[in-house]
């Protein structure tokens, strides 16, 4: 399916399957639930308040899209590069990332819990006023990274390698640090 310039606007998609190309599109209010998207080529698209549960996402690109106030509930997300996304409010819960590289992506006001990130590479990143909650990390590479007022409690880092990293007001509570290298 090619969908190019479609305004979608409080639908309501369950079970669906989404193969091909999707570009400019504008979704807003959506209720997504077991949806599959493979494949998919996502550019410059805008997601106001849409609700995420159980969704597959897989070889997914995203390019430039900006994604504000989403909910993303036990999603998983496999080998998905990210560039240039501006995620604003965000509630990640429960999610499953493997594989993903993420650049120059700016994160504010995020709440990530309970959040499984396995050989992530982040380069670029802005995080500010994120909070942390019993997240595992193992072989992330973080180069270049600004963390301002971040908030870590009960947090696992193994074998991370820290370049050029600014740490302002950061709290943290309880974490195990293995193989780190600052």
């Amino acid at each position: 399916m090619e969908l190019k310039g479609n305004r979608l606007k409080s639908n309501r998609l369950k079970g669906n399957r989404f193969k091909g190309k999707h570009s400019n599109n504008l979704l807003k209010g959506k209720r997504l639930k077991g949806n599959r998207l493979k494949s998919n080529r996502l550019k410059g698209n805008r997601m106001k308040g849409n609700r995420l549960r159980g969704n597959r996402l897989k070889g997914n690109r995203l390019k430039g899209d900006r994604l504000k106030g989403d909910r993303l509930k036990g999603n998983r997300l496999k080998v998905n590069p990210l560039k240039g996304n501006c995620l604003k409010g965000n509630r990640l819960k429960g999610n499953r990332l493997k594989g993903n590289r993420l650049k120059d992506n700016r994160l504010k006001g995020n709440r990530l819990t309970g959040i499984r990130l396995k050989g992530i590479r982040l380069k670029g990143i802005r995080l500010k006023g994120i909070r942390l909650k019993g997240n595992r990390m193992k072989c992330n590479l973080l180069k270049s990274n600004r963390l301002r007022g971040n908030r870590l409690k009960g947090n696992r880092l193994k074998s991370i390698r820290l370049k050029g990293i600014r740490l302002k007001g950061i709290r943290l509570k309880g974490i195990r640090l293995k193989g780190t290298r600052v």
